[in-house]
């Protein structure tokens, strides 16, 4: 009856209730503010877990204080101001405490010991409150039933176990809210039975007496800063929610964009466009576009990447403009676009190659004046082509590179049969790489003599590759996709050290020629391997001549004449290869003075036949008499050839008609010159 009395008869219901909802969205706000302290590190963990003790204690100790005041024991009551102040630090140390014990994953069974720590701050909270509390100015004392006492207590140290327990295993749904019951239970529970524990049949059977207003107000008062504070720590974590989300989506948008453009990238342009593939009604059709632009290099090289930067951003700004809502667009590459278009029929293809081509049509505004660009298309269809969206994709851009390869050709579509070509240039380089780790190059030596006599002056080094399969395989076949996967670097590396090493062990010192890959060209450290190469293999630096092409001058000329005055200052001369074949031959001429120039096959092969292929081999050959500079013709492979050449002033030549490529050099006797030169005679 006692118990009863102190439970019901001696406390106000509506400050209970009051006391009873600060406790339970007390509960609530610490636990979230727990889960942010367990996912943070460093001080934000620790400015976390500052917020839990203020939060969790403030809540406990405005609790306990509204539930005192909602009890009356039929006398006058005060609190103690130093006992009352104190319960409260205890409550906000003792819940930090806790939650910093349990978030320490080292520790075993940390979660179960912060909730034990938790449930004990709570009991000796309430009983240090419970010495601020003054009966009838202290003429009214109170004793505590150690029953009643141990059940509380017990009590507590229980729901809070099982509070943390259940938090430390998922921080998602019901549990929390489940948690945060078990804690408020444990907080109640420990006020109701520490009441009980001290509870004075004499005092409660006098009977339920109201103090007032002032003690309602005073209630309602300690509830309302008690939830201020919790509605800070509630408030910081919204606030830190919305922050981490914004950020979140600022970082999954930097990912998924092109910085440059704002268009999506690749990433985003396959998930994005597998989407919409997955969910298409079955019998839909797509068309997948890939767009390269063609020539934008010179953009960047002729204006600096600044200008081509904005040009890529203009483009993409009208590729926005001109698609529809339901196209995707996307940068893949760095001049490369993608679109993806669900279509009818094959018929709406052209009309979006249309409008894609009338946005490139448009002049760019560049240092230069107003420039239209044009590209090259590559189309892929699903499902006629593929089903996936990778695949999709990769069968566009095999499009878009046949369209830049046939001439005439912006459009391509994709055919099955480019797979093959691509698989089988893909197997030869792959097997140049094993070619070139298990020795299967080999050198061949073309003999180069003088027209005048037709003494041997030198050898030029080729490269050929002695396939186990398919036998002696050609340069034309495999060194294009050596250039294009970049491995001729190092095969041409390997062929500069093989040719002066096998030249450094002939019987005379004939000259040896070795052509340089524009690759070769773009790296610095060229000189540097070629002095290398000689002082490794002992070969006299006038025995080695570097070939180049014109084509090499044109990508950086102020780089590749750097290198070749490098090159020449080692003693090494340097000659240049097809002239005549490239954009300007007379200007290369001035760039660099060259040691040699080799006058190019296609001229000597029509020279017999052809009035205007003769007037071409006259002027070089003129061209190289004024400047001082020897020629050498290339492709003589018939007397008439080689007795114009002379009568025109060649110096020297090479063809079949002198020799063809071996791996051995033929040293050739002073008697069989003098023997060439009476039969010439």
């Amino acid at each position: 009856m006692a118990l009863i009395a102190s439970l019901i008869g001696a406390h106000n219901v509506a400050l209970v209730a009051l006391a009873a909802f600060v406790c339970l969205i007390g509960a609530w706000v610490s636990f979230r503010l727990l889960m942010r302290a367990q996912h943070a590190t460093g001080g934000a963990r620790f400015s976390w877990l500052f917020m839990v003790g203020v939060a969790a204690g403030a809540s406990i100790w405005c609790t306990h204080f509204v539930a005192i005041i909602a009890y009356s024991p039929g006398v006058s009551v005060s609190f103690a101001p130093v006992a009352t102040a104190a319960s409260l630090m205890i409550a906000i140390a003792g819940c930090f405490l806790g939650a910093l014990l349990a978030v320490q994953s080292r520790v075993p069974l940390a979660w179960e010991l912060g909730g034990l720590l938790v449930g004990a701050t709570i009991a000796v909270m309430h009983f240090t409150g419970m010495t601020a509390y003054v009966m009838d100015a202290g003429r009214h004392q109170f004793t505590y039933a150690s029953t009643h006492v141990a059940a509380a207590i017990g009590l507590s140290l229980l729901l809070g176990l099982a509070a943390f327990t259940m938090v430390g295993r998922t921080v998602h749904g019901w549990r929390v809210y489940a948690a945060a019951g078990l804690l408020g239970l444990g907080i109640v529970s420990l006020h109701f039975g520490g009441m009980a524990a001290m509870h004075d049949p004499v005092l409660c059977l006098s009977g339920f007496q109201d103090e007032g207003t002032d003690r309602v107000g005073l209630s309602f008062a300690i509830a309302a800063i008690g939830l201020l504070v919790v509605g800070t720590g509630l408030a910081s974590s919204f606030l830190d929610s919305r922050t981490r989300s914004e950020a979140a989506e600022r970082i999954r948008h930097l990912v998924d964009h092109d910085p440059l453009t704002a268009l999506g990238n690749r990433s985003w342009f396959t998930r994005h466009a597998g989407e919409l593939l997955a969910a298409a009604a079955p019998g839909q059709q797509f068309a997948c576009v890939v767009m390269n632009l063609d020539n934008f290099r010179e953009v960047n090289d002729l204006w600096g990447n600044a200008e081509g930067d904005k040009a890529l951003q203009v483009l993409a700004r009208r590729l926005r403009s001109c698609l529809h809502a339901d196209e995707v667009v996307a940068r893949v590459g760095g001049d490369e676009f993608a679109v993806l278009k669900a279509i009818e029929d094959h018929g709406e293809v052209p009309l979006l190659i249309g409008r894609l081509q009338a946005s490139l049509a448009l002049p760019l505004s560049l240092p230069g004046g107003q420039q239209a660009l044009a590209a090259s298309f590559g189309i892929s269809l699903c499902p006629a082509d593929a089903g996936d969206i990778e695949v999709l994709l990769n069968n566009a851009d095999l499009a878009m590179q046949r369209a830049k390869n046939l001439v005439g050709e912006r459009t391509c579509f994709y055919d099955a049969g480019m797979d093959e070509l691509v698989r089988r240039r893909r197997s030869i380089v792959r097997e140049l790489h094993e070619a070139l780790r298990l020795g299967q190059f080999e050198i061949h030596y073309q003999v180069q003599k003088s027209v005048r006599d037709r003494r041997v002056v030198g050898y030029e080094a080729l490269l050929r590759w002695r396939h186990p399969e398919r036998g002696l395989i050609p340069p034309m076949d495999f060194i294009p996709l050596a250039e294009e996967s970049g491995l001729i670097v190092e095969i041409g590396e390997w062929v500069l050290r093989q040719a002066c090493l096998q030249a450094a062990r002939w019987p005379r010192p004939y000259k040896v020629a070795v052509n340089v890959s524009p690759l070769q060209l773009q790296n610095a450290d060229l000189p540097v391997t070629i002095a290398r190469a000689l002082a490794d293999t002992g070969l006299a630096a006038s025995r080695l001549e570097i070939e180049v092409t014109e084509s090499t001058l044109m990508t950086d000329a102020d780089q590749v004449v750097r290198l070749l005055r490098a090159i020449r200052a080692l003693g090494v001369s340097v000659a240049m290869d097809d002239f005549g074949t490239g954009y300007s031959s007379l200007s290369t001429l001035s760039l660099f003075p060259f040691d040699r120039l080799k006058l190019d096959k296609s001229f000597i092969a029509k020279v017999e036949r052809s009035a205007q292929e003769r007037a071409i081999v006259q002027a070089v050959l003129a061209l190289g008499n004024s400047l001082g500079i020897p020629v050498l013709a290339e492709g003589v492979e018939r007397e008439e050839q080689m007795t114009f050449l002379r009568e025109q002033g060649c110096d020297e030549v090479q063809g079949y008609l002198l020799g063809r490529p071996q791996q051995e050099i033929q040293v050739e006797s002073a008697t069989l010159h003098l023997i060439e030169n009476s039969a010439t005679a």
